[in-house]
């Protein structure tokens, strides 16, 4: 497996060519970003979907959420290097994500880095090690007032040292949906705030952060027991909170649970 983004599996690709998705790459530094997004502003003036503003701040990923493999890791520290000893411009360039309307052309782009030959810089062991970390707290999400930043109530199935960090802040468009037993990245709407939007992600199977095989999805069944129900499993993602008359085992983990699937 290369470097490029070009190199990494179609699933990956889409998903950062997709303006709804969020997840942004950086190619200037190489680095894969779930970008936070603040209530009250629309997602195209939080750097979302990817522009060439300064920052887009966010959570960089590790691994490929969708084949668990490593990403080949940021080359910031060696960029920032460069700039300062080849070019004497470290000093301009205090920014975690690269500017792409600055700096020398000759940087932009993932070209510099392939021409330099500049391989994979993730560190595979200290990786490893946080696999086997605890979360540095409980899981205890904020029950936010906005209803598009409501997190999960419930501990999730999987709750790793970095996914103790994402699920803190609401603002991680990186979500849990009980019901279905899916993880994923936020689908927004680049023209409505972020605040009141649906709850709807692209589901990946594997974590960003440590690389496990998350537990599969029940996208499917929980879909059908809906429809058995008489009821419109689309009524349930546009309505906070749930619409009169759903039972509530079929808003959380309960039914799934019970059924010890």
């Amino acid at each position: 497996m290369g470097f490029r983004l070009s190199d990494q599996s179609p699933d990956l690709q889409a998903a950062v060519a997709d303006p709804t998705v969020g997840l942004v790459y950086s190619p200037t530094n190489r680095v894969y970003i779930v970008p936070d997004l603040q209530p009250q502003n629309l997602p195209r003036r939080q750097s979302f979907p990817p522009t060439k503003r300064r920052v887009c701040p966010g959570h960089t990923i590790s691994f490929c959420p969708f084949t668990g493999a490593y990403l080949p890791g940021s080359v910031d520290e060696i960029r920032d290097n460069i700039l300062e000893e080849e070019m004497g411009l470290g000093h301009l360039f205090p920014d975690i994500v690269f500017d792409a309307r600055i700096g020398p052309r000759s940087m932009r782009g993932e070209q510099w880095w392939l021409k330099r030959g500049i391989g994979e810089t993730v560190n595979k062991e200290e990786l490893e090690e946080d696999k086997t970390q605890p979360p540095f707290h409980s899981y205890d999400p904020i029950d936010h007032r906005f209803p598009g930043y409501r997190r999960c109530q419930e501990e999730p199935p999987h709750f790793c040292y970095s996914l103790g960090f994402v699920f803190d802040d609401a603002r991680v468009m990186y979500w849990y949906l009980p019901h279905t037993r899916e993880y994923g990245f936020r689908i927004i709407d680049p023209e409505q705030r972020v605040d009141f939007q649906p709850i709807r992600i692209l589901p990946a199977p594997y974590c960003p952060w440590c690389g496990t095989r998350l537990p599969s999805s029940l996208r499917t069944q929980w879909e059908e027991r809906v429809r058995n129900r008489g009821l419109d499993p689309d009524d349930l993602v546009a309505s906070h909170p749930p619409p009169e008359g759903w039972p509530e085992e079929l808003t959380t983990s309960a039914w799934w649970k019970n059924e010890g699937l």
